[in-house]
């Protein structure tokens, strides 16, 4: 949980920061203020470097199963937690549940209460989809 909780952390000071500063030089201000063990740090580089290179992908499915809400008027950590699990449902569409719940988890101790229902509805969805798509896809043979 260290390693998502430092990526929530980074990714929230990237959406704060309005693109104005790249990950690494977000990751490099946050190592500065909270060192992190090496394996540690890795797990959390990979994960912000995941949401950053699937971003699109990642904010179309969010989108698409929050009905009712734009990405803009969830509120940041909100946001940042859906985006962190997303990626990480999408690297392991088969095992998606690890991804919920410590997204869960996230939402339980950086969000509001009400939040944590919202999540892990819209995070469901977005697996439901995705399993479904897999099954759906031909298999080589």
């Amino acid at each position: 949980m260290p390693a998502r909780e430092a990526a929530l952390q980074m990714l929230y000071a990237l959406d704060l920061d309005g693109g104005r500063q790249s990950a690494r030089e977000v990751e490099h201000w946050y190592q500065q203020a909270h060192p992190l063990p090496p394996a540690v740090a890795a797990r959390a580089r990979a994960l912000v470097a995941a949401v950053e290179a699937q971003r699109s992908e990642i904010e179309r499915r969010i989108e698409k199963h929050a009905i009712g809400w734009r990405l803009e008027r969830m509120s940041v950590v909100d946001r940042c937690v859906l985006k962190l699990a997303t990626a990480e449902i999408l690297l392991a569409p088969e095992a998606p549940r690890a991804a919920i719940q410590a997204a869960m988890k996230l939402a339980q101790k950086f969000s509001q209460p009400e939040a944590v229902a919202f999540i892990q509805g819209l995070l469901e969805a977005i697996a439901r989809e995705l399993a479904s798509q897999t099954e759906a896809a031909p298999h080589a043979g």
